[in-house]
């Protein structure tokens, strides 16, 4: 089964979506720019995943001359048993040479209510906004973000909800270093 999302900053990109038959696992994934009767590919992921069906490794590649594809990064991620994801490493080859050097890695923690958001759809975790929110099944508390030795410092983003006595949140408000989000549920 393949589905087309638009790209949400960009009207003339789409995703070209592929899964595993008819299940919800996405099995491929490829960024299109749309020049008249004449797309082009920008970039393609592939997926695989864990035995417990979640997400495992995305692999990204990007179109050469003569319709060769070259891999220029991938995302390792973890996940916990309660279905919570707890890192995302990234991979990449800056220089070119093969070999593929850590990059920013992702940790996060949650507290122990049931995540309203989660849905089972790897396509629409993977390429939401709303990652790791909409992909686990608790709240995130807590996004720490791990920069390599030579990139920027460390930093993380908090979360803080309040709940109605159903334990569902009412409100999310998320904190990177000055900026203040704050979100409203219905």
């Amino acid at each position: 089964a393949t589905s087309i999302l638009m790209e949400k900053d960009n009207a003339s990109i789409t995703a070209v979506l592929t899964y595993q038959g008819s299940t919800n696992k996405l099995n491929y994934a490829k960024n299109i720019r749309n020049q008249g009767s004449s797309p082009v590919v920008l970039d393609s992921m592939v997926f695989t995943y864990n035995s417990q069906d979640q997400l495992a490794r995305a692999d990204q590649y990007i179109p050469q001359t003569g319709g060769q594809l070259k891999k220029i990064g991938y995302q390792e991620f973890t996940w916990d048993t309660k279905g919570n994801l707890l890192s995302k490493q990234t991979y990449q080859d800056n220089d070119g040479d093969g070999v593929f050097e850590p990059s920013i890695k992702y940790n996060w923690t949650y507290d122990d209510k049931p995540n309203p958001r989660q849905y089972n759809d790897p396509a629409i975790f993977y390429w939401s906004t709303f990652w790791p929110t909409g992909g686990s099944a608790n709240n995130v508390l807590k996004q720490m973000n791990d920069y390599p030795d030579n990139g920027g410092p460390d930093d993380e983003l908090n979360y803080t909800f309040q709940y109605n006595p159903d334990n569902k949140p009412i409100t999310e408000t998320q904190v990177l270093g000055n900026s203040i989000v704050k979100y409203y549920y219905y």
